[in-house]
């Protein structure tokens, strides 16, 4: 009988892919030995499954970032660095008590509102060569933009370079308008209704006269938060459109200044911290706690390989599936189905593990105990913050070299859902994200590469994998990957995926509470 309180001893004597009986009474391991004849054989299977569904999610998620055919609902595009851009300028006007300015001119005058519209320009293509159908919607929802930077002036002025450009785009064929001339004339419907706000009289001093203007109802269903901007521009703070829209705007401006004050004070503390915590490894002070773990096997396997590329190839089954539904006229259901892969943990116990080797692989074990666990969680995620800036100089640099950016369907569900929608979006980031990807990445995926081999290897592939499936695209790899590193450096330092879920569920979770206040 194997000793039940001793945690370097095997329980199970089974080994699925064909390892040899641990010696009866033994207190320590048995010499693991290289896998061979069907162990090689599932080996080869699990990580051929395993890169045929990782090429599969890449490219599911290419067609998934494609722009659509034809010319979009301008209700379904999401303008997010345009609505932030406009929301922040409102908030410094009721920062500074400058709130409630002439329709004629800006609040923003001079040297700020020249770089809020260099910023703007930066991101809208400017040659009708370039121009897509959502840039040019950008375009037009930029004019209100730059009517509360510049004034009314402003704002046509735009108008008039939107009218200009979507003749040319009309004259030179650029874009396979699906209704014809219907989509022409809608989009000059939005520059007129525009330019009539703009050129309002003076005695039109109310947001609920303005709505009354012609084609507005229409406007604000195709442009929604920008219609509004548009309507409170250059009124008073007691108008009560205005009042909302400033009060929203403050809040996101205030939730954007803590933001990036509280990057940069935990940036700072990491830059202390993270050699303070290199001297201690070096003095043995911090020590891998992963080697319990690898205890409870008695030679290398491949079934925690299969729960990375089953959970994979069910992720794509999860997608096709919503899609399927979603296609015949039914509900969205990939909130429900995308709960049931974190069953696919648990696919070892089918291959005969003992359920103490399963949580040992997986990682489902508290160390000391849960509260210490949590701790080192957060103030690993804190330590290791000079590694996520690197990682972000990186994407940051190739955006800038490649002249692009990236984004992620996150922010265009939080821009577009209902109070509902944006919690279903913050238990995926904050929950199920944290649990299920470190159960899987850090969890089986590492203790199949780390039963191998050293833990830099493993540290490095895991963390390539996880960057690489993630929407962001390939220019965002470099931080996402110095993420899936500071994870998997957690879970070799705990032993346990608590630490890494907690550094993870705190990562998305500020993130994303951050975005819902910004731009909800």
């Amino acid at each position: 009988m194997h000793d039940a309180h001793d945690p370097h001893t095997p329980h199970d004597s089974h080994d699925p892919d064909g390892a040899p009986e641990a010696p009866a009474g033994s207190v320590a391991p048995a010499p693991r030995v290289r896998a061979s004849g069907p162990t090689r054989a599932g080996l080869v299977g699990w990580w051929s499954l395993l890169a045929l569904v990782t090429v599969g999610i890449f490219f599911l998620q290419k067609m998934g970032s494609a722009p659509p055919e034809g010319v979009p609902d301008p209700a379904n595009v999401s303008s997010l660095q345009l609505k932030l851009t406009g929301r922040l300028a409102v908030g410094m006007d009721v920062l500074t008590g400058m709130g409630g300015a002439s329709s004629t001119s800006g609040s923003l005058a001079g040297t700020n509102a020249e770089q809020f519209e260099e910023q703007i320009r930066a991101g809208i293509p400017e040659s009708v060569d370039d121009m897509t159908p959502a840039g040019f919607i950008e375009r037009i929802r930029a004019a209100t933009i730059m009517g509360e930077l510049s004034g009314a002036e402003g704002a046509l002025a735009w108008l008039e370079e939107a009218s200009a450009d979507l003749e040319a785009v009309a004259d030179a064929g650029k874009f396979d308008f699906v209704d014809g001339e219907s989509d022409l004339d809608a989009f000059r419907a939005d520059i007129a209704a525009l330019r009539t706000v703009y050129e309002a009289p003076e005695e039109m001093a109310s947001s609920e006269a303005r709505g009354a203007l012609p084609g507005i109802d229409t406007l604000r269903a195709r442009h929604s938060w920008y219609t509004d901007l548009a309507l409170t521009h250059g009124l008073d703070d007691s108008d009560p459109l205005r009042e909302s829209m400033q009060s929203r705007s403050f809040l996101s401006l205030m939730a954007a200044t803590i933001g990036i004050l509280g990057i940069i004070g935990l940036f700072l503390v990491g830059l202390v911290a993270f050699p303070v915590s290199m001297v201690f490894i070096g003095k043995g002070k911090i020590r891998s706690h992963y080697e319990a773990a690898r205890a409870e096997f008695p030679a290398p396997h491949s079934s925690f390989l299969g729960v990375m590329a089953l959970f994979l190839a069910g992720f794509i089954g999860v997608s096709l599936l919503a899609g399927v539904i979603a296609g015949a006229g039914g509900p969205d259901v990939t909130f429900g189905l995308i709960w049931i892969l974190p069953l696919i943990a648990f696919f070892p116990l089918v291959a005969g593990f003992s359920w103490r080797q399963v949580k040992a692989g997986n990682g489902w074990t508290t160390g000391r105990n849960l509260f210490v666990e949590i701790g080192a969680g957060i103030a690993g995620y804190v330590t290791l913050m000079p590694i996520v800036a690197m990682g972000l100089g990186l994407t940051l640099l190739l955006f800038a070299i490649f002249d692009t950016t990236s984004s992620h369907p996150v922010q265009e569900q939080l821009e577009f859902s209902s109070t509902w929608g944006m919690l279903k979006v913050f238990l995926l980031a904050a929950v199920w994200a944290p649990l299920t990807e470190e159960t899987v990445f850090r969890g089986a995926f590492y203790h199949h590469l780390r039963q191998r081999m050293g833990f830099l290897i493993p540290t490095l592939v895991s963390s390539f994998l996880f960057a690489f499936i993630h929407p962001q695209g390939i220019l965002g790899v470099p931080v996402l990957m110095a993420l899936g590193v500071n994870f998997a450096l957690l879970r070799e330092w705990r032993g346990s995926i608590v630490a890494p879920i907690v550094a993870h569920a705190l990562h998305n979770g500020c993130i994303v509470g951050g975005l819902m206040l910004i731009v909800a």
